[in-house]
């Protein structure tokens, strides 16, 4: 059987209403998904003020490694036991990191999301806008050109970390008009 080496418990099928208390009554979360765009389950974890263990995947928007999460490079069961046990290990360590995943939460309210994202599509309207403007002056050459211009210009916020760029930031600076 599976054997960690620490308590644990699996749960399958809880209905909502027990998830608050199942998250309550744990020291910490681990989630070791491979590829994931949002681990709900995570995030719901750190708004309860859990610490996580986790990869990447899923998580890489609210867990930061060694403030409120230790997050390992990739799906590892040493990699994963080895971060347990330092939580378990270290006094004070899983409290600290449960209060910073509750505090980092905070940043991801239905009302704060929207806002961000109200943001970065009027950004992306506004470099368009500018992109057709210069179309219509014939300063870009191709269509193409004036769409991965708007694409260098959009910025997808994420309150953790600074600006990222789809696209290369350097053809947005070549190129920008602002």
């Amino acid at each position: 059987g599976f054997d960690p080496g620490f308590p644990c418990r699996f749960y399958l099928n809880l209905p909502q209403e027990g998830m608050a208390a199942m998250y309550g009554a744990a020291d910490l979360f681990v989630s070791a998904e491979r590829r994931a765009g949002w681990s709900n389950t995570a995030a719901e974890a750190a708004a309860c003020g859990l610490p996580l263990v986790c990869t990447k995947s899923g998580t890489g928007d609210f867990a930061i490694d060694g403030r409120n999460a230790i997050v390992i490079p990739r799906r590892n069961g040493s990699l994963l036991r080895k971060a347990v046990k330092r939580i378990y290990d270290e006094p004070g360590l899983g409290e600290a990191m449960g209060r910073e995943s509750a505090e980092i939460m905070k940043a991801f309210t239905w009302e704060k999301v929207c806002d961000r994202m109200e943001r970065d599509f009027r950004g992306f309207l506004t470099a368009a806008v500018r992109a057709g403007a210069r179309i219509a002056r014939g300063e870009y050459g191709t269509l193409q050109s004036s769409v991965w211009h708007m694409l260098d210009r959009l910025v997808v916020s994420d309150p953790n970390r600074e600006p990222r760029f789809f696209a290369s930031p350097d053809f947005a600076e070549r190129n920008s008009p602002v």
